[in-house]
């Protein structure tokens, strides 16, 4: 029996079922990461890692698992803190960095019983939208290796592709889990801004990053953000919302009123992009939903508004690694934490700015449930030409500055979205799908994208 391409409710059935040991599968897990990890994965503890399947295999032998999550093995971005194994952030600076305590979603993964002994590669301090950027290399998509896999939770989205782990965590400020799962082919998503608390990761922006779950099914998706949900009173981002079940609504038959960004399907797009996203919503016309295109108006200046809020905070943060790490800092890094060096006027003006984002959102879905668009306009490209002009049609555009140009708005908004594959072309490459809902209509999302999902791969 093959386990590699077993998810989170797979391990958890077979372990309860006891066809399935949790130390079988972290040996069987060791072996693929030691054999080719696409630079996904930047740390493995394989001494820790059995420690903690054998911690779960007693438990499932005495019949008292934690919870669904007890012995599942998850990759952990290397800008979220585990005291166990080093931190990185991405920066050789910190190379031999092990953290005083967890992060919050951490402990939660561990109070499930869950086996934390993978860090996944990320772009450094979790600035980058290709994944090539970190001291410890480049990111390779699994599914054509020459290519990127995006970022900046790129090594987690590698790791999911790859099959190197059934799940992973990663972050997400303006696309750093949507985008890498939309160019890899996997499920993640941005959850509502303090649903899963920050603490214990280290930031970019504040009042915009979020902690989320990236994984190769839906319903895996919803269980380990049922895991890492829950309100931190140290934590003044932490939202007071109750612990739920997300997979609850998952299955149920739903149907409901779709806004269409049709703004994000304008030139220039990728035609592999265009046409699965054209596809999905005839699927989801064909089973009951009804579609209206909106248009959110001219969004150039509320862009500028929100990359200058982050990289403003970003400066403010990384100010040590400026004046005393900067030979260890990556010049395009650098280059962006240098360009949030404004004013605490123009800090200001930004976030006020981010309400009349959330009023065209709002006007836009007056009547509707969802609103949709193409996660990245644009395809992997090739590891190396990210920052080099590529040909899109009639225009040549730079991935660099195109990957995030769609992601942004829910993440200026603080609300949730997830990234649904649409399709593979020949070379390997993948399109996603991002569904936005309204704040903490997680379990919607799940609903949707689940249905979606299924949609897509039977036709």
């Amino acid at each position: 029996m093959g386990f590699a391409k077993l998810g989170v409710m797979d391990l958890s059935e077979l372990y309860r079922k006891k066809e399935l040991s949790p130390v079988e599968y972290a040996k069987d897990m060791a072996q693929r990461i030691e054999s080719e990890n696409y630079n996904a994965i930047v740390t493995f503890d394989k001494n820790l890692c059995m420690k903690y399947a054998k911690e779960s295999e007693k438990r499932y032998l005495e019949g008292e698992p934690l919870s669904m999550m007890d012995g599942v093995p998850i990759g952990i971005k290397d800008i979220i803190d585990t005291k166990e194994i080093r931190t990185t952030y991405g920066c050789n600076a910190y190379k031999e960095h092990y953290p005083k305590e967890d992060a919050f979603a951490v402990k939660q993964l561990l109070k499930a019983g869950a086996n934390v002994s993978v860090k996944t590669n990320t772009c450094q301090f979790a600035m980058g939208p290709t994944g090539e950027v970190s001291f410890a290399g480049p990111v390779k998509n699994p599914s054509n290796p020459k290519h990127v896999t995006g970022g900046s939770s790129s090594g987690s989205a590698s790791a999911v592709r790859a099959n190197l782990v059934p799940c992973a965590l990663g972050t997400d400020s303006g696309g750093s889990i949507r985008l890498p799962s939309a160019l890899t082919g996997v499920i993640g998503l941005k959850p509502t801004f303090g649903l899963v608390s920050n603490q214990g990761v280290m930031p970019v922006c504040e009042s915009v990053d979020v902690v989320g779950p990236m994984t190769r099914n839906v319903v895996d998706n919803a269980l380990v953000l049922s895991t890492i949900a829950g309100y931190n009173e140290l934590d003044w981002r932490s939202a007071p919302y109750p612990k739920q079940d997300y997979t609850q609504k998952i299955g149920d038959d739903a149907v409901g009123r779709i806004a269409i960004g049709v703004d994000f399907l304008k030139e220039p797009i990728d035609p592999f992009v265009k046409q699965g996203f054209e596809m999905a919503v005839r699927l989801l016309r064909k089973v009951g939903y009804e579609t209206e295109e909106k248009s959110l108006g001219d969004l150039s200046e509320l862009r500028q508004c929100h990359q200058i809020l982050m990289m403003a905070s970003a400066h403010y943060v990384h100010k040590k690694e400026i004046e005393q790490y900067r030979s260890d800092v990556y010049d395009q890094v650098y280059r962006r934490l240098c360009s949030g060096d404004v004013t605490s006027d123009r800090h200001i003006y930004n976030e006020l700015n981010k309400h009349e984002m959330i009023r065209r959102m709002n006007e836009a879905m007056q009547g509707f449930d969802f609103f949709i668009h193409p996660t990245t306009p644009l395809l992997a490209c090739k590891i190396g030409e990210g920052e080099k002009e590529i040909k899109i049609g009639a225009y040549m555009v730079n991935p660099f500055l195109t990957y995030g140009q769609n992601t942004w708005i829910a993440s200026y908004c603080n609300w949730p979205s997830i990234n649904i594959p649409t399709g593979e072309n020949e070379d390997g490459l993948t399109a996603g799908l991002c569904i936005i809902a309204r704040p903490y209509k997680e379990k919607e999302l799940y609903q949707i994208g689940d249905l979606l999902l299924k949609l897509v791969k039977n036709n």
